[in-house]
């Protein structure tokens, strides 16, 4: 059964990988929209010293804005989960083949507590914040 474990390991390590990267390119692409998207209406709004009207522009873009950062925060908690599940597979086979033995998994600085669901979430919240609260003053 040893013989097994270490591929498998290398498969966790690579599923870990891309769990991670995943989330990046999550977190990267929500942004990179939001921020875009203050940018126009800021374009839009100042070339032309108008306001949008609340109905419909203000309230389908507070809508995109909001089902584009729900979307986002989702699949980054969603692959988040998946990144401890991964997480947690390594570490038992690190177990049964006796290694890493001096690291404390309780540690706060240990990936399975670092605080992810916080980090991308909240920022993609706040900008999309400030995004609504950019068109609603547009």
């Amino acid at each position: 059964m040893t013989d097994f474990l270490p591929p498998q390991s290398d498969f966790s390590d690579s599923l870990l990988d891309y769990r991670r990267d995943k989330r990046w390119k999550i977190f990267s692409w929500a942004s990179s929209l939001l921020l875009g998207g203050i940018a126009v209406v800021n374009a839009i709004t100042i070339d032309s010293n108008k306001q949008l009207p609340l109905f419909p522009h203000k309230v389908s873009l507070i809508t995109a804005i909001i089902v584009l950062a729900a979307y986002a925060i989702t699949w980054m908690y969603h692959n988040g989960k998946r990144e401890d599940i991964a997480w947690e597979n390594m570490r038992q086979l690190d177990d049964k083949l006796n290694l890493y033995q001096e690291i404390n998994f309780t540690d706060p600085n240990s990936p399975v507590t670092w605080p992810k669901y916080i980090s991308y979430g909240l920022t993609v919240a706040l900008i999309a914040l400030t995004a609504v609260i950019i068109v609603l003053l547009s």
